[in-house]
């Protein structure tokens, strides 16, 4: 597949290229050209949603960041970014993306496919060792000669 990526995004470039000439031909090109603008203007401005949202959480101190949250969040910054690249397909696929149940729905199914099946329940459960730690900062620790045979 890593071969065949450069000739994947050329190819998109073209069809986007293309739907772009057509929606000129059809609507004019001042309109086409206002379109990418503003598709770039409301990209711009859904990735500084993100990362107001994301400082605004950061402040707040009651932020509770799960990997299915972070999955949401990238799709969010991936919205924007579809959103500012020139092109009719991008902010097509940018635009799906925008609303909340969207995102969080396809989080989770990203998150099922990467996910290891170990992860999704708790394989151990009352396997916890429990015990504490000193830390000694450049002291030599003398320990017991039965520590030290075991």
């Amino acid at each position: 597949m890593r071969r065949f990526l450069p000739l994947v995004i050329l190819l998109g470039f073209f069809i986007e290229l293309a739907v772009i000439i057509a929606v000129g031909r059809r609507i004019g090109v001042l309109a086409t050209l206002m379109l990418i603008v503003g598709g770039g203007i409301a990209g711009g401005a859904v990735i500084r949603s993100a990362g107001l949202g994301l400082a605004g959480a950061m402040r707040s101190g009651n932020m509770r960041f799960t990997t299915e949250a972070a999955a949401a969040g990238f799709l969010y910054i991936l919205a924007g970014f579809l959103l500012i690249v020139p092109g009719f397909i991008s902010d097509g696929l940018g635009l799906v993306l925008l609303p909340a149940r969207v995102r969080l729905w396809l989080a989770r199914k990203l998150m099922d496919k990467i996910r290891p099946a170990r992860w999704q329940q708790n394989a151990y459960p009352g396997n916890v060792i429990e015990g504490e730690a000193i830390e000694i900062e450049n002291q030599s620790v003398n320990r017991p000669d039965s520590a030290r045979d075991g």
